[in-house]
């Protein structure tokens, strides 16, 4: 919703929006997203169908965005070497066309994109930053906040879940 306030031309897709054939995600990347956005939580990295997303936006050159949240590790070459250890059917990846190479260069390319850090205390200013760095465009906090009917509960120690609720 507060994409969609700042112009008719931004527009969402949530991976998680239709998961009954993951085999279509990676066509969403290269064909339907102008940008990217990576939530990076402390499993993102070990999330297969996840970073297959990361490794087709960067074949693709679709511009990306890490939002770093808390516990979020750019990985090291320790984390890199021993990749298809700690996600073992990373093999699955062969039938569209990449493997461990493609996914250890895309682990490599995300210290590269731009980075959005995702504060702790999460926040409606946290969420209005964050949408004016996607935007590129400024939206200050009005001086008195407006209140919901609804409210959406979730998990504050979990930020992808905050994220998702915002």
């Amino acid at each position: 919703m507060e994409l969609r306030s700042r112009g008719s031309s931004f527009t969402a897709f949530l991976d998680s929006d239709n998961l009954t054939d993951l085999t279509q995600l990676f066509s969403y990347v290269s064909h339907d997203v102008k940008t990217f956005v990576v939530l990076g939580s402390s499993q993102i990295l070990t999330r297969k169908w996840c970073l297959g997303e990361m490794v087709i936006a960067r074949l693709e050159k679709v511009d990306t965005v890490l939002l770093t949240f808390p516990g979020f590790e750019l990985p090291d070459e320790q984390f890199m070497k021993l990749y298809h250890k700690l996600v073992p059917d990373i093999g699955d990846f062969a039938s569209y066309g990449f493997g461990i190479a493609e996914v250890q260069e895309t682990l490599k390319w995300l210290s590269s994109v731009k980075q959005i850090p995702v504060s702790r205390d999460f926040d409606e200013g946290s969420l209005t930053y964050i949408i004016n760095q996607l935007t590129n465009t400024f939206v200050s906090l009005p001086a008195i906040t407006c209140r919901t009917d609804m409210n959406i509960l979730a998990d504050p120690e979990n930020m992808e879940a905050i994220s998702t609720a915002h």
